[in-house]
């Protein structure tokens, strides 16, 4: 995933209403949201999905970079959307693919460890694992245990 520098509304020589009229028709908030981009650059708008029944808040967060009013994520859960926005400033997201990237904003099954993983280095190690319970088929004995272990034997 590109990622941008997170600008304010005064580094990018805009005034506040510049700014509000950015995020007209975005949110409902827009002196708001405006006063927050030109600020800090950043407008954080809260979802709450009826907290009293437990239901979590989810959270849209909108950025302002050189190119213009950016949505960084929408409708994204609380834990979620922080991490992203802090992963985002922090130019972490550059070798995310677009498709984890995806599956991680709209609260899919993607951790924050899977988001930044790399398997590069445990490659060989994942394709041992599958020869062996390629190679084994056939042979189980019913006790996963000794399956196990005979797997395992197979691949050292």
């Amino acid at each position: 995933m590109e990622t941008k520098q997170i600008i304010t509304g005064k580094e990018a020589n805009k005034t506040l209403k510049d700014c509000i009229e950015l995020m007209q028709g975005k949110v409902n908030q827009s002196k708001k949201a405006g006063s927050d981009i030109y600020n800090i650059g950043i407008y954080i708008r809260g979802r709450s999905y009826n907290p009293i029944e437990g239901l979590p808040m989810h959270k849209d967060i909108y950025i302002l970079t050189q190119d213009g009013i950016e949505t960084l994520c929408f409708n994204t859960s609380h834990h979620r959307a922080m991490i992203a926005l802090k992963l985002y400033k922090n130019n972490q997201l550059k070798n995310v693919a677009p498709e984890i990237w995806n599956n991680y904003i709209t609260n899919g099954h993607t951790t924050c460890k899977g988001l930044l993983a790399n398997y590069d280095n445990k490659l060989e190690k994942i394709k041992n694992i599958a020869r062996s319970h390629a190679d084994y088929l056939g042979n189980e004995t019913g006790n996963s245990g000794i399956d196990h272990t005979n797997r395992v034997d197979m691949r050292n």
